[in-house]
């Protein structure tokens, strides 16, 4: 892979909360242009205009047809290039997998998700980063991943077979020049004492460690870049902070400390 000719880039990801109560409700509200959730977002975006865009939160269909009519809404920016298909959001297990005697509501998806691709994730890009899938790690099941943190109890008993790791999707995709290795983790709460989501929110960051160190996949080779929401902060919150801890650590990578004035504005106060 040849390197990166521009003298610069922008790159985004923005977790954007376009979600709705049902399949399709997003693309009615795009079309009919008199959101006003929508048009903020797509203020955004005409404003910062960066050159690959990651967006998560953002309802998805087998089609594509709702990332679509986004893009056509915001002509200015010129994304020539988008990139989308349905994760495990909404996916049903077959698992009573929050222990409430049900095996059909969101918290038993495979993500969490009341119905297949919501808030799922997109990629939006100008001309000289075409996109196309390289790698895909949606599939990978949770016990398949080396050194995983599942241990008795994580799990209702049989569900190993099935459970899914990403809560979304893992995705590695070329990107003109680059790669993008591209995922979007579970929250670390909203469990019990088993912790099935801080566990599985560690190992959903911990995949790229494997990816990176040539254990799981092909080779990630030339520039690329690691954008997700990780839902774990390396030194605070609820989380487990080992994978992230690693991430940021690692010689293969860099890390984009946030450090504007906006930024510090954004912090929560006592966090370090």
């Amino acid at each position: 892979m040849g390197a990166v000719q521009a003298e610069s880039a922008r790159l985004a990801y923005w977790d954007i909360d376009l979600n709705r109560d049902g399949p399709g409700l997003l693309l009615r509200d795009i079309t009919r242009g008199k959101d006003d959730q929508i048009a903020a977002a797509l203020e955004v975006i005409e404003a910062v205009g960066p050159d690959v865009l990651v967006l998560s939160g953002f309802d998805t269909d087998a089609a594509g047809a709702t990332l679509a009519a986004f893009v056509d809404a915001i002509p200015e920016v010129g994304y020539a290039h988008r990139f989308t298909q349905l994760g495990n959001e909404g996916r049903a297990s077959g698992y009573d997998l929050n222990g409430d005697g049900l095996t059909n509501t969101a918290n038993d998806a495979l993500g969490y998700g009341e119905f297949t691709g919501q808030g799922g994730l997109a990629i939006l890009s100008r001309g000289a980063f075409p996109l196309s899938l390289a790698q895909d790690f949606t599939d990978v099941l949770w016990a398949d991943l080396p050194a995983n943190t599942i241990e008795d109890g994580t799990l209702p008993d049989g569900i190993e077979a099935v459970h899914r790791l990403s809560t979304t999707s893992h995705w590695v995709l070329n990107a003109g020049p680059l790669q993008l290795l591209v995922h979007s983790g579970t929250a670390p709460i909203f469990d019990g004492p088993e912790d099935r989501n801080g566990r599985r929110g560690h190992d959903e960051a911990a995949l790229w460690l494997q990816v990176l160190e040539g254990r799981l996949g092909e080779p990630v080779e030339g520039p690329f870049v690691l954008m997700a929401k990780v839902n774990i902060d390396p030194k605070d919150g609820e989380g487990r902070p080992g994978a992230i801890r690693a991430l940021l650590a690692h010689p293969r990578l860099q890390d984009p400390a946030p450090k504007s004035e906006g930024a510090a504005l954004e912090a929560t106060p006592g966090h370090s």
